[in-house]
């Protein structure tokens, strides 16, 4: 009787030793998250001051591959890797070049099928010299992906954004998500310098330049918190932007 109790044991100890790291928890990779204006370039403007101030990472559900409608119809992940506040000037992030948001470490994943981008703050000018009106409806950004995260290696993922402007109104644009690339070997701008007043608050006026690489703070120290969430926009909409016209 006892050694029919000790192989079984022996037995389970190993199964769950199989499941994730020593300890119970999940192994984890490290993401390189830059913002970049690729895909479809802004064109007509000076200056395009986007302040990021989180990202969310929403797995595939795993039995639909659909992070919107998973398995119970009711809930699903998402993480929410504090990250640093970073202010991007998309006109000097195009072709090869991207800003660092931050490195951040996320459990591993065979996919990350969304990217929530929450913006809080955008400032144009046109190559006119006049400002523009550009908006974030909602003050997020759901980009679509489909990158794994593998506890080996590094992954470098760009979250590429644009703007288009608005139907049927007189000079006003919507910032936009093009999508997600991974694997480019990108270069970080080094000509751009940061005033004291670049951010949120920075006038807009066609002379402003911004750092696309933010300082780290004390309050953006890398870690990852797991929270179940309604698997709706509205769910993953909870921080609202306040846009500079």
């Amino acid at each position: 009787m006892h050694s029919r109790i000790t192989v079984l044991v022996v037995v389970c100890v190993l199964v769950a030793g199989c499941t994730g790291s020593p300890g119970g928890r999940d192994l984890e990779g490290t993401v390189d998250v830059y913002v970049g204006n690729h895909g479809q370039p802004v064109d007509g403007f000076e200056h395009l001051n986007v302040t990021v101030t989180a990202v969310s990472f929403v797995p595939a559900d795993r039995a639909s591959g659909d992070p919107n409608t998973p398995a119970n119809g009711t809930t699903t992940e998402r993480f929410d890797p504090r990250v640093n506040r970073t202010t991007v000037d998309l006109t000097a992030v195009q072709g090869g070049a991207a800003a660092l948001v931050d490195t951040v470490t996320l459990p591993v994943r065979e996919e990350y099928a969304t990217v929530v981008v929450r913006v809080t703050s955008i400032e144009a000018t046109l190559a006119s010299g006049e400002r523009a009106n550009v908006t974030a409806p909602g003050g997020t950004l759901n980009a679509s992906a489909g990158f794994a995260v593998d506890p080996s290696s590094e992954t470098t993922l760009l979250v590429d954004l644009t703007a288009v402007e608005a139907e049927g109104t007189n000079g006003t644009y919507r910032l936009e998500p093009v999508g997600t690339e991974t694997g480019l070997n990108l270069t970080t701008p080094t000509t751009a310098t940061a005033g004291p007043e670049s951010g949120a608050n920075a006038p807009g006026t066609a002379g402003d330049q911004v750092t696309p690489t933010a300082t780290p703070t004390p309050e953006a120290e890398r870690s990852t918190e797991t929270e179940t969430t309604n698997a709706t926009d509205a769910g993953l909409t909870n921080t609202t932007a306040s846009m500079s016209a």
